[in-house]
């Protein structure tokens, strides 16, 4: 299209979409190779999903970091000493504003801007933003997405959920502000996703009448803690990762099963369905205090929704249950809605996934790069250092030898679909002329 009546930006400005965790992170190792990011951010206040005031956040009054403060932490910078061992809410959100500052980030941001708009340039790749009353359309060279994976709540379709009387309705998880509004009421939780075991906990703990969790698969549970050790520290290892790199998948899934059985014990002996196969195929999930629960009676666990009738919920082995409230704790869809239809289409984005080598960048898309669209088990802001470690090389390099940097040895080989879920740790290794 044409750029007469835009604003070309800088050679060396670099647009970041975004100001949570990844978008901050991307800034950092821009500026560490000499390039100019502006952030932009929506909310009135850094932080992402961390800043409980935004309006894409899904935080909880409560709600603590799902992995340790060591691990929910970027290299450069540790958490305070007086942080829990795992933060909560408003130390992530201390903690990334201190990143920020600290590593002078502050002035590249533009809070309160909304990107309504990116496509493609003749010259590079356009942004429609707006703040208040005042529109841009600016040009820039390169330009990261760091927007997150969840953002947008994913509902499933359940035979006559439209029926639902409970008297507190039907909601995603993302809405839940509390235990206080299920206190003496019957509540079903759906999903094994940690948010949900999570929610199903604090709400059985602040005085609900029932709660029930029904998922579709039964997995196997960690607890944050064991025997004194935060759990991620014993299970997302460097010598995990080396393993996975050399010993076959089902020799891998037998000694992961074999490890959380030992650790943790099976769902099975606290009350809950024992999960079918190995770890990889029955999935992990993870909560403190959801299988104690169970044990307790506290949380009855079902299986997934048959139909919904009324105040009644069926379930797939017949049973059912009168419930007030459902929430559903079933994830989150990708979503993207200022992204052009032509990008669209280039990564066959679904809601679930996109196209993407080492899902960043797209060969026929030179000069933009995407950071933390993944699915991930384990700690996420190691990866995310790591990956906006790459993108800052690759931007920060000759033209000539940018997209040798961005697609490596794969770079006359057809991208793979970018769906795959990472464990343990993420799987680049770093060039030696990678900023530290």
């Amino acid at each position: 299209m044409s750029t007469k009546n835009h604003v070309n930006m800088p050679e060396n400005a670099v647009a970041v979409i975004g100001a949570g965790p990844a978008g901050l992170a991307a800034a950092r190792y821009l500026i560490a190779r000499g390039l100019v990011p502006i952030i932009f951010e929506a909310s009135s206040r850094l932080g992402g999903q961390w800043n409980s005031a935004s309006a894409a956040s899904a935080i909880w009054p409560g709600m603590r970091s799902n992995t340790s403060r060591v691990m929910t932490a970027f290299s450069d910078l540790d958490h305070t000493s007086e942080s829990a061992a795992y933060p909560r809410q408003e130390e992530m959100l201390d903690y990334l504003e201190r990143y920020a500052f600290t590593l002078g980030l502050l002035p590249h941001l533009r809070l309160k801007t909304r990107v309504e708009r990116l496509e493609r340039a003749d010259n590079g790749w356009l942004i429609r933003s707006a703040e208040d009353r005042e529109v841009r359309s600016e040009v820039f060279q390169r330009v990261v997405v760091a927007t997150g994976r969840q953002n947008l709540p994913d509902l499933p379709a359940v035979p006559g959920l439209d029926s639902f009387a409970g008297a507190l309705g039907a909601v995603h998880t993302a809405q839940y502000n509390g235990s206080e509004r299920y206190r003496g009421r019957k509540v079903l939780v759906a999903g094994c996703s940690i948010s949900a075991l999570e929610i199903a906990s604090d709400i059985a703990l602040g005085g609900a009448a029932q709660v029930v969790s029904s998922n579709r698969r039964q997995r196997y549970i960690l607890p944050k803690v064991i025997a004194g050790v935060p759990t991620d520290h014993v299970m997302f290892s460097r010598a995990a990762v080396l393993m996975e790199s050399v010993l076959p998948p089902e020799m891998l899934a037998e000694g992961l099963t074999m490890k959380i059985l030992k650790m943790a014990g099976s769902p099975d002996q606290f009350g809950a369905p024992r999960p079918e196969g190995n770890a990889f195929v029955a999935g992990i999930s993870q909560s403190q205090g959801f299988l104690p629960a169970v044990a307790e009676g506290r949380i009855a666990v079902t299986p997934w929704m048959e139909r919904v009738d009324g105040h009644t919920v069926w379930f797939r082995d017949g049973t059912s249950v009168n419930v007030d409230a459902i929430l559903f704790g079933t994830g989150y869809r990708l979503s993207m809605p200022w992204l052009s239809e032509d990008i669209i289409r280039t990564i066959r984005l679904d809601g679930y996934g996109a196209d993407l080598h080492d899902h960043t960048f797209h060969p026929d898309l030179p000069g933009l790069a995407f950071l933390g669209l993944f699915d991930l088990i384990g700690p996420a802001f190691p990866v995310l250092e790591l990956q906006a470690r790459w993108v800052a090389q690759c931007f920060g390099s000759s033209s000539r030898h940018g997209r040798q940097c961005m697609l490596g040895s794969n770079a006359a080989a057809p991208h793979a679909r970018g769906r795959s879920t990472y464990r343990c740790m993420w799987r680049r290794s770093l060039s030696p002329a990678m900023p530290v």
